[in-house]
């Protein structure tokens, strides 16, 4: 039996939030992508904060992308372990085979940090020192909350004015984005798609997620066109 997606002509679900999916699509943050490439190759320290879903994991992507070959980007999340970061280790698990076989210190590397709201003092230290010996060039930060992360002052003082924020979506930009998945089909107008928008909070995570149960709905009641009353019924 088709799916909903099938019988609007899709063969996988056009709303999907799997990461593989769309994995390097982030409509409105171009400038964003932009800026904090610009700081990663200048070797600078920043902080990417925002709301879970709103698009930090794919920018992080967009830098593994670009800086990623011959091992020089390392992407942890903090939340995986109780012992606390061990940023050496880090370090020394990116040199490949014959960095290890010929002992050789890796240098210059850019370090990605997820979920930095789990980072202890002395996690905060360690990384401090990391600048120190050019191990990393480059440190990337990520939470949600800037504010909301208990840095050492040295730390702090190298991110200084380099906090990042990753806004949520603006009708336009809701539009736009939904468009890229689905193309002009009339299931869904764009007054549908801001309405939906608004009631996601501007989250794309969400967004596509309202999508997804509105067009279903649609599909499965043979209606050809979501209205602000399906709308209604549907998602309150």
């Amino acid at each position: 039996m088709d799916t909903w997606y099938n019988q609007l002509g899709f063969y996988n679900n056009p709303f999907s939030i799997k990461p593989a999916a769309y994995h390097d699509e982030i409509m409105g943050h171009a400038g964003i992508i932009d800026e904090v490439l610009d700081k990663v190759r200048s070797g600078n320290i920043l902080f990417i904060e925002g709301e879970y879903g709103i698009g930090k994991t794919t920018i992080l992507k967009r830098i593994i992308n670009e800086f990623g070959g011959k091992g020089k980007v390392v992407y942890y999340s903090c939340n995986r372990s109780e012992n606390g970061l061990k940023v050496d280790r880090l370090a020394k698990g990116s040199r490949g085979f014959f960095g290890k076989v010929f002992n050789t210190e890796p240098k210059n590397l850019i370090l990605l940090l997820d979920e930095v709201q789990d980072l202890s003092q002395e996690d905060c230290e360690g990384l401090h020192n990391s600048l120190d010996d050019k191990s990393f060039k480059s440190i990337i930060l990520v939470s949600q909350k800037f504010k909301d992360v208990t840095f050492g002052n040295g730390l702090k003082g190298l991110i200084g004015k380099n906090v990042i924020n990753v806004k949520k979506y603006t009708g336009p930009e809701a539009i736009e984005f939904i468009r890229r998945r689905i193309g002009n089909m009339k299931i869904l107008s764009d007054k549908s798609i801001e309405t939906l928008n608004k009631k996601a909070g501007g989250n794309p995570r969400k967004l596509l997620k309202n999508c997804e149960e509105i067009c279903r709905y649609a599909i499965e009641n043979f209606e050809d066109e979501v209205t602000e009353e399906i709308i209604k019924k549907v998602l309150e």
